[in-house]
């Protein structure tokens, strides 16, 4: 049922791309991403983050950074830096990192299977990042980084999978690289009519997409296409004018995203710290855990990795623990059964007193890709007391979303990250 269609993206030409993308972990960090917006002249972050360029006075004015950004696209544009593809393309998109490697395809993904739960959600959005997504849709004129959905590629849909594997191996890519997190890059766009067709059919037989990365960002894009049809009102039109009415509202309907198959997705730790004890000592504090269902192994100083769900290790004093929950587990709520559910209701909350994590200033959240040692690391400054969690599996979180509920915070880290700026959609 989802409906996809090709769009003609607007792509840094081929001997630019190493220097227009912007690699994700220098985009939400605004000193690194101010720095090498200035370093590198050619960077999309030069549009992405206007704001940055200017004044502290000129970035409050948003009229002014949507008119900045929007002149540095243009600029790009005319000095051939980016070029603009002829033909409406879906691309396919390798990520590569170690010996982990998944194929997606680009495409432009209709907002109203979003509104509809075609597409579906694992996790709440907050007003304020939406803005700040909405804010980037009005500078860039569409999008400039693709949300990550997922199909289910295990039991069925195998045919999507065949179609992109055949093309990627019997094509040149159009992009190949290197960013600077070591993450391996390719593209290959595909204009052959019988391919796309195929593809478009194929996803219409597709019960449901799911997102993985960019939750703001599709809600984003939902809320600015309701917006602009919202504006068209109904006012008495002209023949001419219902056609530009319905042009708009058309192109606003689509945001751009990339599709990978589910049994292809690498889903890493998402681990927490704690300040303090919530006024326990240690001593009650390993009290309350036994008495909350919990078996406790000392396991020495090396950070060690929880074996199965169900388990977690835990550091505090440079010693590490497994704690294994042994009391029964609810598990026919998709929610209440992960592994970062339990940790938060019967640990974090019921002991810890952390009721909301999302905003509780005593707890941080540390991503799989830093490592054990970096859990070891905070707890030697400011925390006292740190968990290793058991990712979920896709499987899992489609549970959720097909469930209609939500995961708590900080519950996935997908890895490898894609780019911004390899593709533009412009509305």
């Amino acid at each position: 049922m989802p409906n996809i269609r090709p769009f003609r993206a607007l792509r840094p030409a081929p001997n630019h791309i190493e220097e227009m993308h912007i690699y994700h972990g220098d985009a939400g960090d605004a000193v690194r991403a101010r720095d090498k917006a200035i370093s590198n002249p050619h960077s999309m972050l030069q549009v992405s983050r206007a704001d940055l360029l200017l004044s502290s006075e000129e970035a409050k004015d948003e009229v002014l950074v949507k008119s900045h950004a929007q002149k540095t696209l243009h600029d790009f544009s005319d000095q051939g830096i980016l070029i603009r593809d002829e033909d409406e393309s879906f691309y396919f998109y390798r990520l590569t990192l170690a010996n982990h490697s998944q194929t997606g395809i680009v495409a432009c993904f209709d907002a109203q299977d979003y509104i509809d739960g075609i597409i579906k959600r694992h996790e709440l959005t907050r007003i304020d990042k939406i803005h700040v997504q909405e804010k980037l849709i009005e500078r860039v004129g569409g999008n400039i980084e693709p949300v990550i959905l997922v199909y289910d590629s295990e039991s069925k849909n195998k045919e999507v999978v065949e179609i992109t594997e055949n093309w990627t191996l019997s094509h040149d890519s159009t992009y190949d690289f290197y960013d600077a997190g070591g993450i391996r890059h390719e593209l290959w766009q595909v204009t052959e009519k019988a391919i796309i067709e195929s593809l478009e059919k194929l996803f219409k037989g597709i019960d449901s997409l799911y997102i993985c990365d960019g939750h703001h960002r599709i809600a984003a894009s939902a809320d600015y296409y309701v917006e602009n049809v919202d504006a068209l009102g109904d006012s008495p039109t002209t023949k001419e004018t219902e056609v530009e009415r319905e042009a708009l509202a058309d192109k606003s309907r689509y945001f751009m995203a990339a599709v990978f198959p589910s049994e292809e997705m690498l889903i890493m730790d998402y681990n927490r710290a704690v300040k303090d004890l919530n006024g326990l000592t240690e001593e009650g504090f390993f009290d309350a855990l036994k008495k909350s269902g919990f078996e406790i192994e000392e396991i020495g100083s090396q950070p060690t990795y929880p074996k199965a769900h169900g388990e977690y290790t835990m550091v505090m004093n440079d010693i590490w623990y497994r704690l294994v929950y042994v009391e029964e587990r609810d598990v026919f709520d998709p929610v209440a059964g992960l592994d970062v559910s339990l940790l938060q209701n019967v640990v974090l909350r019921d002991i810890l007193g952390i009721q909301d994590p999302q905003h509780d200033e005593r707890i941080t959240f540390i991503s799989g890709t830093k490592g054990l040692e970096a859990l070891q690391n905070a707890t030697r400054k400011d925390m006292k007391i740190a968990f290793a969690i058991v990712p979920p599996d896709m499987k899992s979180i489609m549970r959720v979303s097909d469930s209609g509920l939500t995961m708590p915070p900080k519950s996935t880290c997908f890895e490898p990250k894609v780019v911004s700026g390899m593709l533009i959609y412009k509305m």
